[in-house]
């Protein structure tokens, strides 16, 4: 039977009123009130090629307040709940596993598969109607019954408010959903015998009551230590928030006795002085750490805490998988030490103080690229898709491994090793292409690759991937390592953490310094952007930070934006080149792309006094004609009067105009990206990040 013949067959005619968001940012959204059968047709109906370009449902009711970033999707915009949607993911309950349950409580809802599901790992979402619009302070504890149905099956995101989820199909992927038929869940309380009473539900949604003794299981020492080795993403870092996320992700079936458990180590970390609000503010900030449930369990009874208080903390449920974990193989080794794998200052003697002399020259760190990389260093190249950020990095690649010298620049020969995690076919194509282009034989370079996935956040990912490299025979020093992307290789971490950046930076340095390689991370630039996405602590830890940036006549340029340990160097300018490297199946070249030597675009002309001066003043790619005319009055010395000062200001738009530098429109002045006949010191001025 067709999926969209089976709709007919859901029989709920009452309206529910939901909201689709059309994009993750979450800026428009369409709010709508439909019977459970038109749903089932818009969900069958609805499809993609990929789940990010689907729509994305909540049962909530929204305002029009935005965040600073323009989003309507957040708790503080919610006006009203009108159906439940929940997120189960673990891969434990099947489809007709949830149907039968919520049939057997007389639950009514919609359940569909997720993109991820599969047969052997069932993944679903579920939508809940309500009886009527209810606060949005009574959506946990409908999310706790729910859960209490389902036997815990939930997600930790389910008890998030605001959270929307992708609604539809991806093309390719099963097609699967199941409609039950009941009563509102706001209202259906009375379950069939032998399933979960009422009374079952309301303590399981209750607060549990937790005496002195219990309490004391959660030894806010025990748990940071437990939480910083245990699990799959161990966070390595001592601080509050680390702490608070394992909370989250280690009691993610009941996040009110983990924010209970936190609330308890927060009260002797912060010494009473972090309020309930404060906590609870920078609770719902954070973004769960998942840490095994029963590693948390043994630890605390490892150190004294009786199965019975744990469970207390962690629901009905949570006693059974207490008692498992206590009864589990006691050989099993304890966590590990907190020592750091790093041994190099091991020996030293801490705090050691001696007068600073003088350095011996003849040992100082040997230049990688003379004048721009030095061995050892951790280096980033930003640039916007496009730029041929990873088409510059294989070139600086080829360079090195083949021993030529680079731009006039002398290099240090040795092998490459790239972590490409974008598509080894193309770093392939480029590397061919290359290659060809400088006429070196690619089977005689020490050019090496891996496309395995990896993510430098967790220490379980990347310490394999270093021990990997320290056990390859290159054939010749290992000089460079090429991460392709930062983005790519961050999985689990928020890239505007300083904290999660510490974690990546981490990694960074324990393959600098166990392979004397530098490391080259390759990140994105947005569109416009004077920096790279991300915390700006990425850019306190980098050696050489560059941006790379090509303009509309496709000539490229490579900027110095920050230099640690030599001065800065010129701009490099180039092309990307189209080269043939062979023949298709079907006779067609194949081509692949290099990086070529450019001439600084445009031919040479001076620009007047008055015209440099208000360049240099346009310090954004784009800005209002008014707040650029206000930078240049403040830089110009050419007339003691206001007015003088806007007339020469007009005068100096004009000839940048004519000149093809700078484009007006609309109020907006923004640089032209072509050069338009301007002498060399032009260019260094576009491309000048902002200060």
């Amino acid at each position: 039977m067709n999926i969209m013949e089976k709709s007919d067959k859901v029989k709920s005619k009452t309206p529910i009123a939901l909201t689709f968001f059309h994009s993750v940012t979450g800026t428009t959204a369409e709010q709508v009130t439909m019977s459970m059968a038109q749903l089932v047709e818009r969900l069958c109906g609805t499809e993609a090629e990929s789940k990010h370009d689907l729509p994305l449902i909540s049962g909530c009711r929204f305002g029009n307040l935005k965040t600073g970033k323009g989003s309507l999707r957040h708790d503080g915009n919610v006006l009203a709940i009108s159906a439940i949607v929940v997120e189960h993911d673990s891969g434990t309950i099947t489809l007709a596993e949830a149907r039968a349950t919520m049939a057997a409580a007389r639950v009514g809802g919609l359940i569909y598969a997720t993109p991820s599901h599969a047969p052997d790992a069932p993944r679903w979402r579920l939508i809940c109607p309500l009886s009527s619009d209810l606060p949005r302070e009574q959506h946990r504890g409908l999310v706790d019954r729910l859960n209490a149905v389902l036997n815990g099956a939930l997600a930790q995101e389910s008890w998030t408010v605001s959270q929307p989820y992708f609604f539809g199909f991806v093309s390719g992927k099963p097609k699967e959903w199941l409609a039950v038929e009941g009563g509102f869940l706001d209202q259906q309380v009375d379950f069939e015998a032998g399933g979960i009473t009422s009374n079952e539900i309301q303590s399981l949604a209750a607060p549990v009551a937790k005496t002195a003794a219990e309490l004391s299981a959660f030894d806010p020492e025990w748990l940071r230590r437990l939480i910083m080795q245990t699990g799959e993403h161990a966070m390595r870092e001592p601080e509050w928030s680390s702490t608070l996320r394992a909370l989250k992700g280690a009691f993610a079936d009941r996040p009110d006795l983990g924010f209970d458990a936190a609330s308890h180590v927060t009260a002797q970390w912060t010494d009473g002085v972090t309020s309930p609000e404060e906590l609870a503010e920078k609770w719902d900030s954070q973004n769960p750490r998942r840490i095994g449930e029963a590693e948390v369990l043994r630890y605390c009874g490892e150190h004294g805490a009786r199965p019975d208080d744990i469970g207390a903390y962690v629901g009905a449920a949570g006693l059974a998988r207490a008692r498992a974990a206590f009864e589990a193989d006691p050989d099993m080794p304890p966590p590990t030490s907190l020592t750091s794998t790093t041994t190099s200052t091991a020996s030293r003697k801490r705090f050691e103080i001696s007068r600073i002399t003088p350095l011996d020259h003849s040992i100082r760190q040997r230049e990688l690229i003379a004048g721009w990389f030095g061995l050892g260093e951790f280096l980033r190249l930003n640039g916007s898709p496009g730029c041929g950020k990873t088409t510059l990095a294989v070139d600086w690649a080829a360079h090195i491994a083949g021993g030529l010298p680079w731009r006039g620049h002398a290099v240090e020969q040795g092998a490459v090793l790239v972590i490409e995690l974008e598509g080894a076919a193309n770093l392939q194509t480029r590397v061919e292409a290359t290659c060809t282009e400088l006429g070196l034989k690619q089977t005689e370079i020490p050019l090496f690759m891996t496309a395995d996935s990896v993510s430098l956040a967790v220490e379980s990912e990347w310490r394999p991937l270093l021990d990997a490299i320290t056990d390859t025979d290159f054939g010749s020093p290992l000089q460079l390592v090429v991460i392709d992307t930062q983005a790519r290789a961050s999985a689990g971490a928020d890239e505007n953490s300083a904290s999660d950046t510490a974690l990546i930076v981490r990694a960074i340095d324990e393959i600098r310094a166990k392979t004397g390689a530098a490391v080259l991370a390759l990140h994105h630039l947005p569109h416009g952007a004077d920096r790279a996405r991300g915390s700006t602590a990425f850019l306190g830890a980098v050696d050489c930070e560059m941006i790379a940036r090509r303009d509309e006549s496709g000539v490229g340029s490579i900027k110095v934006v920050k230099m640690r340990n030599r001065a800065d160097p010129p701009p490099v300018y180039y092309k990307l080149k189209s080269v043939p490297i062979g023949l298709g199946p079907d006779g067609t070249i194949v081509t692949g792309a290099a990086a070529i030597p450019a001439e600084a675009p445009g031919p040479q002309k001076a620009l007047k006094p008055a015209a440099q001066i208000a360049l240099d003043s346009l310090l954004h790619e784009e800005m209002a004609e008014e707040q650029w005319c206000g930078a240049f009055v403040k830089r110009y010395p050419g007339s003691a009067s206001l007015d003088g000062k806007r007339k020469a200001f007009r005068r100096a738009v004009k000839e940048l105009t004519e000149a093809g530098a700078v484009v007006v429109a609309d109020g907006l002045a923004r640089l032209s990206g072509t050069a338009g006949g301007i002498a060399p010191n032009w260019h260094e001025t576009l491309l000048s990040p902002v200060q």
